[in-house]
């Protein structure tokens, strides 16, 4: 479970600081609104994360990552 939990950390973090995603839900990251409870709770973060596709790349009709929030104008 340690190693599947890293490897998620890194694929989070990774995402998050790509430009296709806005947004990466994981409760190892210092951008995860509930990360204290987590580290509380947990005592590793598990493999679960969750990808939002960031603004300008809905914008430009990406489709690498879904949900979008917005659409491009047709």
């Amino acid at each position: 479970m340690d190693r599947h939990s890293a490897t998620a950390m890194r694929i989070a973090q990774d995402l998050e600081a790509g430009p296709q995603v806005g947004r990466v839900y994981y409760p190892g990251l210092d951008s995860h609104p509930q990360r204290a409870l987590a580290e509380r709770q947990m005592d590793a973060f598990g493999g679960a994360w969750s990808p939002w596709s960031s603004e300008a790349a809905c914008r430009r009709g990406s489709r690498s990552w879904t949900p979008c929030t917005s659409r491009p104008a047709r």
